[in-house]
This record gives structure tokens, sequence and C-alpha cells, in this order.
């Protein structure tokens, strides 16, 4: 058979309701089926996992796959779906600095700038500072912005950037001067005060602070102070109240829009900026969070009564985050125990779970931990982090009919909130932090809407499929609208 046609043949597999699509030609290089599944883990709907020349699907391949499927899903022709999973622009870079002790070091670093189809305001998408980061899984990342945007309906267009380094090894002084000379290096592309034609804002390891860090510095560049060229600023400098939270409070206000919160046990995985806010805002609504995963501050909580979440907020913010805060918790709180385990040993010890928030790391979910994630009784997961589950460990939690609220909708509040503050630095008036929390759950209230209207008529309750679905049809239509120069 083809490589297009065994591709479409295992797609619609999974998505029935493609088969009457059709086969239109490829938008990829040629696909080998390679199954990293052990026999039996999947039943028969399930698909191999594609490989690319030869080698493992890359994060980049894997959100490029999904747009040539939602292309074929909406009648798009390839060539278009191509341009769409292609970035624009890439900016790579190696910034040097000098390090506390004299010595120069060198980390390398990108800016995609993935699409300006729909950037009437600029291209959006935060910059993340983490050991992992590569040109790859930027370029992923960016291209998601693209969809996200659409998906909530944002005149934005997608981009992303990162510097591979390491935090923890940085002092203060060494993380400022890093991310100085990242600001200067990418100023050119980033546009001019009042026409910013690229936008960052705060990812994995940045923060408000490193925001008004980046402002400064192209603020300097630019002879005036020019707070636009971010969003995530503190608020004294131009930021707005509410962003902090704002997507994990939209994780946890989706996942409550489907299937109400009170009295459902909950289990998150990551604990940081999402996560803590995610399961903030879900036992607000009346959930018991019985499970917390994250091996920065110490492996496993569990209680499942429900873990008194506030409190544990409010240790970190007083003590920071350290290996030992669940430990240190636990001693605080008799009902809940910390255990220096896995996820895996989350969900034993937690008992029966039916919400699962994964707020961590990138492909941190895999197949095995999808499976048992259905054995403890999980019903939907909500994607606080990008991309946290394998593609593998997603076909296993559809194929049990499991709920997945794709990232590109579960944690687009921040984007959202961005956007809101963009428009709040134009206007300049500044909502309250309940008046921002509230816009942000109306649109993403919207987006889910949108996007279910879509599911209907692609007959298919992926709703990861109904929202790339969503965002390529209107990212082709205006492209095709404005043409080719």
């Amino acid at each position: 058979m083809p490589p297009t046609d065994r591709r479409m043949d295992n797609l619609t597999k999974h998505n029935p309701s493609l088969a009457e699509l059709g086969t239109q030609p490829s938008c990829f290089p040629e696909l080998s089926a390679q199954d990293n599944t052990s026999a039996g883990a999947l039943d028969a709907a399930s698909q191999p996992i594609p490989t690319y020349a030869g080698t493992p699907i890359t994060d980049f391949d894997v959100i490029r796959d999904r747009i040539c499927l939602a292309a074929q899903a909406m009648a798009v022709p390839s060539d278009i779906a191509e341009f769409i999973a292609q970035p624009r622009r890439t900016i790579e870079m190696n910034l040097a600095i000098m390090m506390d002790d004299g010595t120069r070091k060198v980390f390398p670093a990108w800016r995609v700038q993935h699409s300006s189809t729909r950037a009437l305001q600029g291209m959006k998408g935060g910059f993340k500072i983490t050991p992992d980061t590569s040109r790859e899984s930027v370029t992923a990342l960016a291209a998601g912005m693209t969809i996200k945007t659409a998906v909530a309906g944002l005149p934005l267009g997608g981009a992303k950037g990162g510097i591979r380094a390491d935090i923890h090894n940085l002092s203060p002084a060494e993380n400022e001067r890093l991310i100085r000379r990242y600001a200067s290096e990418i100023a050119p592309d980033l546009g001019r005060p009042g026409h910013w034609i690229d936008v960052p804002a705060p990812d994995m390891g940045t923060d408000s602070n490193a925001m008004a860090i980046f402002a400064d510095t192209i603020s300097r560049l630019h002879g005036g102070f020019t707070p636009g060229v971010v969003t995530g600023k503190p608020i004294a400098l131009g930021g707005i109240p509410g962003r902090v939270e704002a997507t994990g409070f939209g994780v946890a206000h989706l996942t409550d829009l489907i299937s109400p919160l009170a009295n459902s046990p909950v289990a998150i995985s990551g604990f940081g900026n999402v996560g803590s806010h995610a399961a903030l805002t879900a036992q607000e609504r009346g959930a018991r969070v019985v499970a917390i995963f994250d091996p920065y501050l110490g492996g496993v909580l569990t209680n499942p009564q429900g873990i008194a979440v506030r409190d544990l907020a409010a240790l970190i913010e007083t003590g920071g985050r350290s290996a030992t805060v669940f430990e240190d918790f636990a001693t605080q709180d008799v009902s809940t125990v910390a255990h220096n385990g896995t996820f895996a040993d989350a969900l034993h010890h937690a008992g029966r779970v039916h919400v699962f928030m994964p707020c961590g790391a990138p492909q941190s979910v895999d197949s095995d931990v999808a499976a048992l994630m259905i054995e403890h009784g999980v019903r939907i997961v909500a994607e606080g982090a990008n991309s946290p589950l394998t593609p593998v460990a997603a076909r296993v939690l559809g194929d049990s009919h499991v709920v997945v609220v794709p990232d590109v909708l579960a944690n687009a509040g921040g984007v959202v909130c961005s956007y809101l503050e963009m428009s709040k630095a134009a206007g300049m008036t500044l909502p309250t932090r309940d008046e921002t929390l509230t816009a942000v759950g109306g649109v993403l209230s919207d987006s889910l809407a949108k996007i279910r209207s879509v599911a209907d008529k692609l007959k298919t309750s992926d709703l990861r499929l109904a929202a790339d679905a969503c965002a390529v049809r209107e990212i082709s239509d205006v492209h095709q609208a404005r043409g080719v120069f």
C-alpha cells in the first residue's frame, strides 16, 4: 500500500468518520510503520507509530501530522496544510555571557516566528529556559501557539522562544545577563514601539520578573519605556491582575464545563504555576484534589479526602520550592501522606480518580501511565502542559473513551489573558482579577462550544482533532483571502 494510503487507513481506524473524506497527496515525507508498544497494549483500533525517514517522530512531526489530518478532515488542500505547518522564520543564536567567576559561557537559543497569517496584532508565544530546549522543540511549541490562538479566536499568530540552560545552575545575576543578551539578540525581529510583530511572554523557567528584565532591555535599545513588547509583566510595569492564575484557572474551568468538578477526585502532575492554580480553582469548584506529583517538591502527596491545596501553596510561597516541601507539608497535616515515588505511585495511593490534569513536562504521560489511569477510573484528562501525552498514550485514552481536553484549548487561558494585557496597554484601563478571569472563562467557554460544534460535524469525539480542524480551517481561509505575495 502506498505511504499516503497506509497513513489514511491508520487514521480512519481511530476516526472512522474520516473514512469518507478520501485521500489527498500527503504533506509529509514518506512514512514507515513502527509499533513501539508491547503486544496487546492497544486494541485493533489503534494505529502504529509512524517514523520519518527511519527515525522516530519528533515533537514537530507530531504536530505537523495533526495539522495534516485536520486539513484532510476540513478538505483543506495539502499544500496549504504544509504552509500552515512550516515556520515562517527561525532565529538561531548562541548567547555568550560572563559568568560570576569571570569565565565566558555560550548558551544556544532560538526564537521561532511560526505564523503571521492571522497576526493582525502580532505573533504571540512565551520563551522558556530549560536544559532540554532545542530548535525542534521550540518549533513544535510555536506551531502549537499558531493553533492555540486560532482556537481561541484571537487576532494573533504563533511564536515561541527558548534558551538551553538550567536556571538552577545560574545565579540571579547570571540569569539576568542571559535574559538581557537574548532580548538584545532578537530585538531587531520584534518590531517597534506601537507596532510589535512578535510579543514574548513567560514560559517554563521564566516569570514576570524575567519579563520585566526583557522589557527593560528592549526599552533601553529604543530610548524609552516600551512595556508592550512583552506580556506577563509585573502589574507595576503594565501587567494585568489575574495573569499568573489564568492558565491554571482555564484548565479547571474547562474541565468543570465538560463535567462538574463538585465532589470529583482529581489528580495533578506538576505543581508549578499552572498546576497549583488548576488545583486551587478545582478545589474552589468543589473537587477533591487527592494526589499531586511533582519530583521537584519531593515526589508524591496524597490524601483520599482531599489535600489542603491552599495551605500547600502558602507553604511554597513562604519557604520556596525544594525537594522537602511535600514531606514538610505532610508533617503539618497528618491526614496527608508524602511518598518519594512516581505518578504511578500517586495513583496507587489515591484510589479512584475521575480527573487528571497533567501540568508538568511534555511527553511525560506514556501508554503505561495512561492504562493505569484508566484502571483507576479517570474519565477526563485536561492538558495543562504543552503536549504532556505521548501519541500512544493519547490513543490508549481515546480507545477507552476518556475525554482529552487538548492543550491548545485547555491551557489557552494564558494567551487569552496576554491578549487582554495587550488590549489593556492600548486602552490604558486596568481590570480587576475577577474581571480578567471572567473574561478568560468567557473566551474559553465560547471556544469549547465552537470545537464541540466542529466535532459534531466531523462525527468524532476527539476534541483534539476538532480543535485542530477548527484552527486549520480558519488559518486556511485567511491565507487564501490574503493570497501569496
